[in-house]
């Protein structure tokens, strides 16, 4: 189970949480599409800040842009907060 979530749960992997961000991206484009509803989620990720790496790969991969065709750009939107 470790090994799956390192795999698909993670910023930090072999595909650059690329993932997890297109996850986090439906996620987030549903509640943004949610019509009559303010709908709102406040994500949060595990991150333990003791080296400044870390902090900086988490801002590269939010900021990120991910080019992929239904979800493409960073991963913020104003219905979420992190």
């Amino acid at each position: 189970l470790g090994n799956m979530r390192r795999i698909f749960l993670k910023v930090e992997n072999v595909i650059k949480g690329r993932y997890f961000a297109e996850l986090t991206k439906l996620v987030l484009t549903r509640l943004e599409q949610s019509k009559g509803h303010n709908s709102a989620a406040e994500m949060r990720l595990s991150i333990y800040g003791m080296e400044r790496h870390e902090w900086i790969s988490l801002a590269k991969w939010v900021l990120r842009d991910w080019k992929n065709k239904e979800h493409p750009g960073p991963v913020l939107s104003t219905h979420n907060r992190w």
